[in-house]
């Protein structure tokens, strides 16, 4: 069986061996003495951190990392266990179990108290065994576990397996009263909406299963908290969403020229989790905020990335690939699922001016941009996360 660290055990034993003696020498009542020393060795045991990795060596599950979303997974025939770190809870066979306390990395090791080492082992073997901390093992009863105590350890069932991106916003932006930039004739409201009515008809085609959602058909003007609310509506009425926001650039300067992607900052953080949703528990319900904004910012990268590259595939060879970019765009940090904002080229610079109003061009930014959200929800949709 697994064993706990010997360095450890030593640690302790040497520690309440010092503490003993100085009781001796402070404390004269010999009741005192034991009582102190009930209590003392019982904060040791419910303090006590266990290496959540011997649970591979005693179920012999294979063992697998995702050092970039702090994720362990074990897996056997009949078992997939997912533990993120940093988290309070674990999602065993697809349903969510939550713990009495933080899982933590340290020192390399995944660690957890007792309790929650525990209540682990409960819900993944159909027999009565635990850990013993005085034992240094996981120990098993021939005593099995009814069905209905098994599936009592649930705080609730998570949704299937499969994660598929439900609806898609698409966002003209400008319109209406406001033009955005122009030069000339050509004004950047007109760009957006004809760049993102193409991009409707092509995802529709492509995925008929999905929501399509448009901020605007028409030359109107749309207030930007409005545009974040209707990409939020569409996600609490259709469950996964991505939103993208169309856009043309510009400067003082007549020479920048090219096509860039931003996103949301990494340290900007949303109120995405609701209130009471997912637990009483403040301290876990920040925990899990936290986790879903990290997460939104790996994705809003993500997307951005595949629209980038997929952009630079398309005009890369006579327009610029100025990279996939950070900020706090209104658009982007009110909207709580993968967000984009995409400049499509300078109006302020002449040649590519000349070129947005190109159909052959134009479609070449449809056919990249369409691309690269393509790959992305390919991808996002393949994998099982929390």
């Amino acid at each position: 069986m697994p064993k706990r660290n010997n360095r450890d055990s030593r640690k302790n034993i040497l520690f309440i061996l010092n503490f003993c003696f100085n009781l001796f020498l402070l404390v004269n009542s010999r009741k005192q003495i034991i009582t102190i020393l009930f209590l003392l060795g019982y904060i040791l045991v419910w303090c006590e951190e266990i290496d959540i990795t011997i649970l591979s060596d005693y179920f012999n599950m294979k063992v697998e990392y995702d050092v970039s979303r702090s994720i362990i997974e074990y897996s056997n025939d009949s078992l997939h266990l997912k533990i993120l770190y940093g988290s309070a809870y674990v999602e065993i066979n697809n349903n969510l179990v939550f713990l009495d306390d933080i899982i933590k990395l340290s020192n390399g090791k995944v660690r957890i108290n007792e309790t929650g080492f525990n209540k682990i082992l409960k819900k993944i073997s159909n027999k009565n065994i635990q850990y013993s901390y005085f034992d240094a093992q996981i120990t098993a009863d021939e005593v099995e576990q009814t069905k209905e105590e098994n599936n009592q350890q649930f705080i609730y069932t998570k949704k299937p397996e499969k994660i598929s991106i439900n609806a898609i916003v698409i966002d003209a932006g400008h319109g209406g009263s406001d033009p955005g930039t122009y030069r000339g004739q050509v004004v950047e409201k007109q760009i957006t909406l004809k760049t993102a009515l193409k991009l409707e008809k092509v995802l529709k085609e492509k995925f008929p299963e999905k929501k399509i959602i448009m901020t605007r058909r028409t030359d109107v003007f749309v207030p930007l908290e409005n545009r974040s609310k209707i990409a939020n509506d569409t996600m609490k009425k259709y469950g996964h969403t991505i939103f993208l926001s169309i856009h043309v650039n510009a400067s003082i300067s007549t020479k920048p020229y090219g096509f860039e992607t931003w996103y949301i900052v990494d340290d900007y953080k949303r109120n995405i989790i609701e209130k009471g949703y997912a637990s009483n528990d403040k301290d876990i319900e920040n925990i899990l905020n936290s986790m879903a904004n990290d997460e939104l910012y790996i994705d809003s990268k993500k997307l951005a990335t595949e629209i980038q590259n997929n952009l630079n595939i398309q005009i890369g060879n006579v327009s610029k690939d100025r990279g996939v970019k950070e900020n706090t765009y209104i658009v982007v940090k009110n909207s709580i699922m993968p967000a984009v904002l995409v400049e499509i080229g300078f109006l302020s610079n002449n040649y590519e001016a000349k070129r947005l109003t190109n159909e052959s061009y134009s479609n070449k930014i449809i056919a990249g941009i369409f691309k690269g959200m393509c790959d992305f929800i390919n991808e996002y949709e393949s994998i099982i996360g929390f």
